[in-house]
């Protein structure tokens, strides 16, 4: 029996990473100041930029690959049966997500990967994720 994509299954994982010692202190109470990444066979996308960029600002990279970040954990979103509503979704979402648009408050990368999230398998990011960017954007 052969099976071809349409069957197999693909994880849509969100990769945490903590961006400030004091997150140490906020995680208990719900907040802190997060960098995620959405891992799918076997990359990970996110989303960055500055007013210059004209490009997109969605690029992938190898899995928990950012060392400038401390890695916190992973949190599985959900499962893909097959990648062609994967990359039609990909393909979407850099057109929606240009880097001259990234806004540390009100468009970041947790933005990104919420509605990333939401478009591939209908359920977003944990609140706490952005609660604080939410807070300083009021």
């Amino acid at each position: 029996y052969c099976f071809t994509d349409i069957e197999m299954e693909y994880k849509v994982t969100l990769n945490i990473y903590d961006l400030s010692p004091s997150n140490k202190y906020l995680y208990s109470l719900g907040l802190g100041f997060y960098h995620t990444g959405v891992e799918v066979n076997g990359k990970e996308y996110t989303f960055g930029g500055s007013p210059e960029m004209l490009s997109t600002g969605v690029f992938d990279h190898e899995p928990l690959a950012l060392e400038q970040d401390y890695y916190r954990g992973s949190v599985e979103i959900g499962k893909l049966s097959g990648l062609s509503h994967f990359y039609k979704v990909l393909s979407e979402i850099k057109q929606d997500f240009p880097a001259n648009e990234y806004h540390i408050l009100n468009n970041n990368c947790n933005h990104f990967s919420d509605e990333f999230c939401r478009r591939l398998v209908g359920t977003g990011i944990p609140g706490y994720i952005n609660r604080l960017a939410k807070m300083g954007s009021c």
